[in-house]
Parts: C-alpha cells; structure tokens; sequence
C-alpha cells in the first residue's frame, strides 16, 4: 500500500497467501483492492491516489497478470458511464 505496489500471491488449498509472490507490480499511488471475475480470467484493482482501476488479465496456471486493454480507466469515466447507463435505461 504505501509502495505503490500490487503483489500477486498463490493462495493455498487451505486458503493462506502464500509466498513470495509469483509478481510484483508497479501501481499509481495506493493500490487498494483486487477482484478476480467469476472465470478467473480478468483481475481488477483500484488505486485510490491514482483514482483509477486497473483491467489486467489474469493466467491462473502461472499466478501472473498483464494489462488488458486499456490497462486502466479512470474512476470519473466509470461513473459517468454508470450515470449514462441509468438514465437510458427504462424503469423496472
């Protein structure tokens, strides 16, 4: 966190993190959270001094990532699409 860094760790069969990491990335200003998708393919961060996420692609048989494209969206872009979307849509 106050590196500016974003470890990728294996996880354990009993759910431990693992180490060392298998990667070690660069980030902007206080990487924060990561999700991974439902398929295990895409990872997502958030730095929250750089006010973006990160879009990397996740290869689950090395424990490693790759920016995906664009490697990373602004947090002001996601939201004003999430504003657009809202009001397009119809009521429920």
């Amino acid at each position: 966190y106050p590196q500016s860094r974003l470890t990728i760790n294996p996880i354990h069969a009993d759910h431990r993190v693992a180490s060392p990491p298998t990667q070690v990335l660069p980030t902007k200003p206080k990487a924060h959270c990561v999700l991974v998708d439902a398929a295990n393919k895409f990872a997502y961060a958030t730095s929250l001094g750089g006010d973006i996420i990160m879009q990397l692609k996740f290869d689950p048989l090395k424990g490693t990532v790759s920016p995906n494209t664009p490697a990373e969206i602004a947090i002001a872009a996601l939201a004003e699409l999430v504003r657009i979307r809202r009001s397009v849509q119809p009521a429920e």
